[in-house]
């Protein structure tokens, strides 16, 4: 369910990394903002769904609740490491 939410901020990455004046660093901030939202509406959506394992919905689940996690983890700290390289 978050590839859709990740493909967009994928698409608006380039736009923040090409900001590396200081007149444009609200574009930058505007991303980190708009991850902190995803983050945090992904979060919740695991935390809804994992409470429904195992009574409402099967064990194997929770390796989907985990996969979809670690993803959004790995893309969030891929996208820092390069808004800390191009700000070098």
């Amino acid at each position: 369910f978050c590839s859709d939410i990740m493909e967009k901020l994928d698409t608006m990455l380039p736009l923040a990394l090409a900001c590396r004046d200081d007149s444009l660093q609200e574009i930058r901030e505007k991303l980190v903002e708009a991850c902190c939202k995803v983050a945090t509406a992904v979060l919740e959506r695991l935390h809804e769904r994992g409470r429904e394992v195992p009574s409402r919905a099967p064990l194997k689940n929770l390796h989907i609740l985990l996969s979809t996690a670690a993803y959004v983890s790995q893309r969030f700290m891929q996208y820092d490491n390069l808004m800390r390289e191009t700000t070098k």
